[in-house]
């Protein structure tokens, strides 16, 4: 394999550790894939981003959302 190819593969691990498909993103978060899609069309939940018709949640994103879903409690 040459450099670039060796360069390619490289990125799309990469990305790949940091952004996770519906499936992997509602396994985190306790929910359906259903939920997510139903929220997508609501433009609620988390934020995602589509590269073509592939949809995908960075986790940062979802630890964002998790934490926007923090309730505090007075004691």
């Amino acid at each position: 394999m040459n450099k670039q190819a060796n360069k390619t593969t490289e990125k799309i691990s990469s990305l790949h550790l940091h952004n996770l498909s519906p499936r992997e993103a509602a396994s985190r978060l306790g929910l359906s894939e259903q939920t997510l899609a139903n929220w997508r069309t609501a433009r609620k939940g988390p934020n995602y981003r589509k590269f073509g018709s592939a949809i995908r949640y960075s986790v940062e994103d979802l630890e964002i959302f998790e934490r926007s879903c923090t309730v505090a409690v007075s004691q």
